[in-house]
């Protein structure tokens, strides 16, 4: 598979294996314009966050980087929120 296809194809896989085997991604995409893409997970802290995060084979090969943006989530549609 030639570099470009990788690119394209390398951490959709890994996000979906992600998933598959019970890891913490809630969604994953990518913007309308192709110009970067969005993974929200949870994680135990901000250490495990960042492995998660390097451990894309997208990233360990350079093919993409990755910056890490610890938030709290304030609502979620469909979910009550607490009193």
């Amino acid at each position: 598979m030639d570099h470009q296809r990788r690119r394209n194809h390398q951490s959709p896989l890994y996000q979906t294996a992600m998933y598959a085997f019970g890891w913490p991604v809630n969604s994953a995409g990518r913007t309308l314009e192709k110009t970067f893409g969005l993974v929200i997970f949870e994680a135990e802290s901000e250490v495990e966050a960042r492995r998660l995060m390097n451990d894309d084979p997208a990233v360990t090969e350079g093919m993409m980087t990755a910056e890490l943006f610890p938030y709290h989530v304030a609502l979620i549609r469909g979910e009550k929120q607490a009193d």
